[in-house]
């Protein structure tokens, strides 16, 4: 079977399940394609990640003539099959967030997919998170001409899908694959919400998964003052903002504590102005992204992982 992975950005440093399960699946001898939108945005440290990167193919790096070309020409090959994506990339651009241009944007990229999967006889698309790459796995889906038809999957992580399902088009993404994946419990009951009742049954339960010979020998804890690490990307739900302030107070009876922050994000300068508002530089150390092994180097200087968050799927920092 050869089954092309739809992603938005691959690979990324928080993402290490989505390569975890791709390279599984290659073990038992899938063929993998992955087709991803776009690049990480920030440096890849882990040599996973920029092994990944190299197997990769991004669509919006062909340009947007050829995307335009590519459309154009299925419009003509295919009018019926492009009437019915038009209409589908229309109707789900009108409830969405981000409008019906950047479906439209969405329909380009997935004729892009569609030549692929005709190019190279790709049996099945998956996609990661319910958001814009299910989109353009559900509209390539409709515009490839193959025998039989091609089906698509998706698997949803949460907490974005889960905050946004109408928006999203959640209900209609599950009832028109061949499955859906959640990777909890919690995840499916939030899916049946939204899905037609007779969708129940193609919802699966998959959870992300671990290596566990990667932590076969845990260290020993370590002497000396208090140390604290935690992990993930710098973004409203994770919550490191709660770190923060709380270290400001524990400082006061612990004047040697030390947290490391490791991850980065889109938060980086508020969590760095509340550090230097409330003198703390010498308490906090705000690692980057880092490779596997830096990640568990910094584990074993820590007495404690500490975590957050607001809203988590299924947290991988927790599994592991």
């Amino acid at each position: 079977m050869k089954i092309a992975y739809i992603l938005n950005t691959y690979p990324q440093p928080s993402h290490s399940f989505i390569r975890r399960e791709v390279q599984a699946l290659e073990r038992h001898g899938v063929e993998i394609e992955r087709i991803a939108m776009r690049p990480a945005d920030v440096p890849l440290v882990d040599p996973g990640d920029v092994g990944e990167q190299g197997r990769t193919d991004y669509v919006l790096a062909k340009g947007g003539a050829r995307l335009v070309t590519g459309l154009v020409r299925r419009m003509w090959r295919s009018p019926r099959r492009f009437r019915s994506a038009l209409a589908k990339a229309w109707a789900m651009g009108g409830r969405s967030q981000v409008g019906r241009l950047r479906h439209l944007i969405y329909l380009a990229e997935a004729a892009y997919v569609a030549d692929r999967v005709e190019g190279e006889g790709i049996d099945h698309l998956h996609a990661h998170f319910g958001t814009n790459s299910t989109t353009v796995a559900l509209l390539a889906a409709m515009l490839a001409d193959v025998s039989g038809g091609l089906g698509y999957s998706f698997t949803t992580h949460g907490p974005e899908e889960f905050d946004a399902p109408q928006v999203l088009s959640l209900g209609a993404k599950v009832d028109t694959a061949d499955f859906a994946v959640a990777i909890s419990s919690f995840g499916r009951s939030q899916l049946s919400r939204w899905a037609a009742f007779g969708s129940w049954a193609r919802l699966k339960v998959v959870h992300c998964g671990i290596e566990p010979s990667r932590f076969s020998e845990p260290q020993p804890l370590p002497e000396g003052p208090l140390r604290l690490a935690a992990i993930g990307r710098f973004v409203e739900q994770k919550g490191q903002m709660v770190l923060i302030h709380a270290l400001a107070k524990l400082v006061e009876t612990h004047p040697d504590l030390h947290l490391s922050l490791i991850g980065d994000g889109e938060m980086r300068q508020d969590l760095e102005a509340a550090i230097a508002r409330y003198d703390l530089s010498r308490h906090v150390t705000l690692t980057g992204w880092l490779s596997e092994a830096d990640v568990r180097a910094e584990l074993a200087k820590a007495h404690a992982l500490v975590m957050p968050s607001f809203a988590e799927g299924l947290p991988m920092v927790v599994m592991e």
